[in-house]
C-alpha cells in the first residue's frame, strides 16, 4: 500500500486498530511494502496508518470512512 510517491513499499509504515468504543488500542503493526492481511473493522473502530514522510491515513469500517492527510495542501482529503 503506498501512502504517498516514495513512501509505502520502500518505506517503512505502522498500523493500529483503535476502538473508540473501549478507547483502546486493539492491534500495533509495523511493516515494510503491502501489509499482509490487514485487519477487518467492526463499527466502531478504525484503522490509522502512517509513514515515514509525515503521510497518514484513517480508515473506518464503511467505504465513505476514509482520509488521508495531504502534506502539499496540509489539509485532510476524503475518500483516498
Amino acid at each position: 500500500m503506498e501512502l504517498r510517491p516514495g513512501v509505502g513499499p520502500a518505506g517503512l509504515c505502522r498500523v493500529v486498530v483503535i476502538d473508540l468504543e473501549k478507547q483502546a488500542v486493539l492491534h500495533r503493526r509495523l511493516y515494510r511494502g503491502a501489509m499482509a492481511n490487514p485487519p477487518s473493522l467492526s463499527p466502531a473502530q478504525l484503522e490509522v496508518m502512517w509513514a515515514e514522510g509525515g503521510a497518514v491515513r484513517i480508515i473506518g469500517p464503511a467505504p465513505q470512512q476514509r482520509w488521508r492527510w495531504s502534506q502539499s495542501c496540509a489539509t485532510w482529503e476524503e475518500g483516498k
